[in-house]
């Protein structure tokens, strides 16, 4: 479990899903704009969003606002896991901590046409 804070006009992590891994959110303060699968949502204090395995389960936070976001991030932490970035086509071996884009080692924002919204 991480208490995470997004400051305004800034993203979280680049859009990505876990192959092993869950994750929630539990939004504590402020509001922010949730990218999933599904389309682009706002979400907002006492919000809770999951985030299954597979690329059902991808996700991105844009606080869009000027106030920061506080959030819950809870996630399952299973080993093994890798996480799937699909705006960049990058994998990330998250024990070993390698980002790969095929065969090529990759740094975490590589290929990231911007750090919130392709």
């Amino acid at each position: 479990m991480a208490r995470c804070r997004l400051q305004g006009h800034c993203c979280s992590h680049p859009y990505h899903w876990h192959e092993k891994s869950e994750e929630v959110f539990v939004i504590l303060h402020g509001s922010a704009l949730l990218r999933t699968p599904e389309g682009i949502t706002r979400v907002k204090e006492a919000d809770i969003a999951v985030f299954p395995t597979g690329p059902e389960g991808a996700h991105q936070l844009y606080n869009d606002g000027d106030a920061d976001l506080e959030h819950l991030d809870l996630g399952t932490l299973e080993a093994g896991d890798i996480c799937h970035y699909p705006d960049s086509g990058k994998t990330n071996d998250l024990d070993r901590g390698i980002i790969r884009k095929g065969n090529e080692i990759v740094s975490y924002y590589e290929g990231e046409d911007s750090p919130c919204w392709p």
